[in-house]
């Protein structure tokens, strides 16, 4: 069984647990009966009621941020915005290449 039918199967599978405990009212004996958590169960529910069935698919994870990310792109080098802090850099700056 490829990866793609085994994350179908677990969203499916997601799906009915959900549908079941909703159905019946009784969160607690219900998770207890299926062998998850509480807090699954209800991130699962947030997750189905922000997206629908596709909300219940694993996602990967997405990092907020990155300690080596790449800072966005400047339209001047660093010498060319602080000319006027190094004054004698500006004569020979042309052989310069405009490194970030």
């Amino acid at each position: 069984m490829n990866k793609e039918v085994r994350v179908a199967l677990e969203a499916d599978r997601r799906h009915r647990v959900l549908s079941y405990i909703l159905s019946s009212k009784n969160v607690l004996s219900n998770c207890r009966d299926f062998g998850i958590p509480r807090s699954t169960f209800y991130r699962w529910r947030k997750a189905f009621l922000k997206e629908g069935k596709a909300g219940l698919f694993l996602k990967k994870p997405v990092a907020k941020s990155h300690p080596h990310q790449i800072l966005p792109f400047s339209s001047q080098c660093w010498t060319c915005r602080n000319n006027s802090l190094l004054p004698q850099w500006t004569k020979s700056h042309s052989s310069v290449n405009h490194m970030i």
